[in-house]
């Protein structure tokens, strides 16, 4: 799992990249599932019911998100989550610096059915600590 220090997201650019949900429709499940790539029964109903009906993100969530976590992330950021809720993005390397470039499979949710998706349950702390000013 990779993690991003916030102030770098706001050099991101991702106006022109697609974001796919993380939700699957049940042809995209059997799609994968020819390919080798299959889920246990618990994410595919998580992943066919977030297909089904998205869940809902909104600034009441977010603000309570960011006052739960002690955490205020950029407006960049934050417009993000509003607009996409997160997903796997079309392009997946990102220049952040001169440097250092990112490879990015997928950015976690704000809301989900698929908690396993969602930026609580991956910053918890219970699965991997980050240092400060860092999120998954």
């Amino acid at each position: 799992m990779n993690y991003i220090h916030l102030n770098t997201f706001k050099l991101m650019i991702y106006k022109n990249i697609k974001f796919e949900k993380i939700s699957k429709s049940e042809q995209q499940l059997q799609s994968l599932s020819l390919i080798g790539i299959n889920y246990d029964k618990r994410l595919k109903k998580m992943l066919l019911e977030e297909y089904k009906k998205p869940s809902e993100v909104n600034d009441v969530m977010l603000n309570q998100f960011e006052g739960e976590s002690g955490i205020n992330f950029p407006i960049e950021y934050k417009k993000f989550l509003l607009t996409t809720n997160g997903g796997s993005p079309s392009k997946d390397t990102f220049d952040i610096s001169p440097k250092n470039n990112r490879v990015i499979q997928n950015f976690f949710t704000l809301n989900s059915k698929v908690v396993s998706y969602t930026l609580k349950h991956n910053n918890s702390g219970e699965l991997i600590s980050f240092p400060k000013y860092y999120y998954a």
